[in-house]
């Protein structure tokens, strides 16, 4: 078919043009006119199938548009037609020639592009033979097809006359596969950078000469510079003095007791904003290496200790008017609030990196090291916010006088015990599933905890909210915080026993648990299932 010189010299001449092209219907029309151009076809289409065969993007040589038009409405072939076109006895090299005298092959493709040529106009070829190139990607998946029709030479297909078409074959596979990889990788970039924008801390990464290269929204509020006010500057610059720099770069040289090096883990520093004040901080940093353990700069998160020093005075004001276990209380009830956030991010975000898709395209990416590196830094998170945890407890219960003794979760049931209950009512029909709190952050949680396994969930904000939906829809679980405004958790479990006597309710406080608490012996009420305590975990809700 044609002069395989000239053949060549236009194949490298589209493999030149694909890479200056970003779209890829520009790049799938290139190579179909590359097929048409190197005068093996005079008519050449490649389509892009989903997982089902049905046909979502296209790119055409010598194709009328009212014919491609018709291409696409085409329904997708089942898997049975399928295999009977992937037939054995049909494939040549890695192409697939069907004769027109296959007649079952033939009304498969019945309603396809006809021929603009004669039976005269050919050879040996036929205007209703078909000649078609799968287009495989690395797992072996079929991508596409590349057909063609109305050969040059008026020939049927050899597989020494199929070299050329099967190049361009190959080059369209390549490029398609680039493409997916490329949206689901721009995807995931998305994702991360929008996660990395949402966290309200100081997020900052360093280039090996540690200037600034990344300086999220959080470092934007802390210091009062704008990201592009101070990327590209020394970070030295954010230190209210350069020896606590110097002091940090240190500790990411020194090697641990562990052994490691190229970690800091809380470190208090004082942080300089545009303005001059002065910001005490704790400072989490890491080196930040690529795949083969060079060193490519520093990542380090810093959580502004203000609120924690406010915390603080207020505790020594509190040890003046209140007793010791009135102290330990305000502190486990302010901290475990805000721990339950960090914990369901935590298990989020690890649930997110844990899913096959994420890692196949961080994989493709090249980001093997920072993906793990990403999932470290998530279980340092959860491991401090539960020893954060365990620390309030014991402040409140040796606050009271009492030996510590660890606690489960949820007291008086086990969560196991829920998850079979409403698993096996899931059996039969729809479960449904009431939240009442008035933290947004925990009602999200428990919603995205719940949506997970297929419940359907209303959360609400109050007390009386609550209430008026028992009033409306029947339920098989209500989870309520005690403390919120208007109505309390008990006046809604007292509620929901007269509204819907047969529904569980689990109770929810940030106080930790106490023997002597007023949850505890609200259990003794008959809907009262038991009381989850925060910060909870959702991993340890799950199983």
């Amino acid at each position: 078919m044609g002069d395989a010189k000239p053949q060549y010299e236009v194949f490298l001449k589209v493999a030149a043009r694909l890479q200056i092209l970003d779209d890829l219907q520009d790049q799938l029309d290139a190579i179909a006119e590359g097929v048409v151009e190197a005068q093996t076809f005079r008519r050449a289409l490649i389509s892009l199938l989903d997982e089902n065969w049905t046909v979502i993007q296209i790119g055409s040589a010598g194709i009328a548009a009212e014919e491609l038009e018709r291409i696409r409405e085409r329904p997708p072939l089942s898997p049975e037609q399928r295999r009977s076109l992937l037939a054995e006895k049909y494939r040549i090299g890695n192409s697939y020639f069907i004769p027109h005298s296959e007649a079952s092959a033939q009304e498969i493709l019945a309603n396809g592009i006809e021929s603009h040529l004669e039976d005269k106009d050919f050879v040996d070829w036929h205007p209703d033979d078909v000649l078609f190139v799968p287009l495989y990607g690395r797992q072996g998946e079929i991508l596409g097809t590349l057909s063609v029709d109305d050969p040059n030479d008026g020939r049927r297909p050899t597989a020494t006359s199929l070299r050329m078409l099967e190049l361009f074959a190959r080059e369209a596979a390549v490029t398609i596969e680039t493409s997916i990889l490329n949206t689901e990788l721009s995807h995931v970039r998305m994702y991360l950078e929008t996660l990395i924008e949402s966290i309200p801390d100081c997020i900052i990464t360093l280039d090996r000469e540690g200037n600034v290269v990344l300086f999220n929204s959080g470092a934007c509020r802390l210091s009062g510079y704008t990201a592009d006010e101070i990327k590209g500057q020394p970070v030295t610059r954010l230190y209210a003095s350069e020896q606590q720099a110097k002091e940090v770069m240190f500790i990411l040289r020194s090697k641990t007791e562990e052994g490691e090096r190229g970690l800091v883990t809380g470190k208090e520093i004082t942080l300089k904003t545009k303005s001059g004040e002065e910001i005490p901080g704790s400072l989490s940093a890491s080196i930040m290496r690529d795949e083969n353990g060079r060193e490519i700069g520093t990542a380090g998160v810093c959580k502004d200790l203000r609120p924690i020093r406010k915390l603080e005075q207020k505790l020594i004001k509190a040890e003046k008017i209140a007793t010791e276990g009135e102290v330990a209380t305000l502190l486990s009830h302010e901290v475990n609030n805000h721990l339950t956030a960090i914990s369901a991010a935590a298990e989020l975000a690890r649930s997110f990196f844990a899913k096959p898709a994420v890692r196949e395209a961080l994989s493709a990416a090249g980001l093997e090291a920072e993906l793990k590196s990403e999932q470290e830094r998530i279980e340092t998170i959860r491991s401090e916010a539960h020893d954060i945890s365990n620390l309030t407890e014991k402040l409140q219960v040796m606050g009271k006088g009492r030996e510590y003794e660890t606690t489960t979760y949820v007291e008086g049931v086990s969560m196991i015990d829920i998850d079979q209950s409403l698993e096996k009512m899931a059996r039969n029909r729809e479960i449904r599933i009431l939240v009442a709190d008035d933290k947004l952050y925990i009602r999200q949680s428990l919603r995205e905890l719940f949506d997970a396994d297929g419940f359907l969930v209303d959360d609400v904000e109050n007390g009386e909210q609550a209430l008026a939906c028992l009033r409306r829809l029947k339920y098989d679980l209500l989870v309520t915080d005690i403390k919120m405004p208007g109505l309390n958790g008990y006046q809604v479990a007292e509620g929901a026993l007269e509204l819907q006597p047969e529904l569980p309710v689990l109770l929810i406080t940030a106080f930790g648990y106490d023997p002597d608490h007023s949850a505890v012996r609200a259990q003794r009420s008959p809907n009262v299932a038991g009381v989850l305590y925060k910060p909870f975990d959702l991993g340890k809700l799950k199983t």
